[in-house]
């Protein structure tokens, strides 16, 4: 599934969600959470070392100290452009980095892109930051008070199925199951046709490129 088609589908899933309860769903998409500086300081010190240790097991000889001092800043800088690899990006950064810096953008986007203008505070806020491939869900206050352990439980069951279908169909699958349960926790009392939040929302935050 592409993922034009992804959003199409979780834009036709969240309407669906929203014509049977007051609730409001957004799908908030980031290309990336941080820059993970700290990646690329890894594979710049692991070749700024290599590159030496390669040249210390060669018959070559270099004329001057200076130029093993170069061959470090090449080795740094080679290493620091290659961490802008999505795939080795990921590797570089540390399971917690990835988790707290996932957490950390989910809890500014959902305070800077208004999901607490809902008029009943039944706004929720569902995160996908694609280059980490993480899930960050945040609900406001009104679901709180109505279906926060009930919330709880389905987010972590939406977690379970992407893991086991796949991103695409595991939220789809998910979001499915919480039309259900907002239907009851937080039924329709008006037409339902006014929509305070957007559905999908894509954040243009790229990692830069090499």
């Amino acid at each position: 599934m592409t993922l034009v088609n992804f959003k199409e589908e979780l834009d036709n899933k969240i309407k669906i969600i929203e014509q049977d309860s007051d609730a409001e769903v957004m799908v908030l998409f980031n290309q990336w959470s941080d820059r993970y500086p700290g990646a690329h300081l890894r594979l710049g010190l692991f070749f700024s070392l290599l590159l030496p240790t390669i040249y210390y097991f060669s018959p070559w000889e270099l004329p001057d100290l200076i130029y093993l001092i170069v061959l470090q800043l090449i080795g740094f800088f080679l290493g620091h452009y290659l961490a802008y690899l999505p795939r080795l990006k990921k590797i570089l950064a540390t399971s917690k980095e990835l988790k707290e810096e996932v957490q950390q953008a989910a809890i500014e986007c959902y305070h800077n892109i208004g999901i607490t203008n809902h008029p009943k505070r039944l706004g929720m806020m569902v995160y996908l930051s694609l280059g980490e491939r993480r899930m960050n869900i945040i609900w406001d206050k009104g679901l709180k008070e109505v279906a926060n352990s009930e919330l709880e439980a389905w987010a972590k069951s939406t977690r379970k199925e992407m893991k086991k279908l796949g991103w695409e169909q595991g939220l789809l699958q998910g979001l499915e199951e919480l039309k259900s349960l907002l239907a009851v926790k937080a039924p329709q009392t008006s037409d339902g046709s006014e929509n305070h939040l957007g559905n999908i929302v894509t954040k243009e935050q790229e990692a830069p490129k090499a």
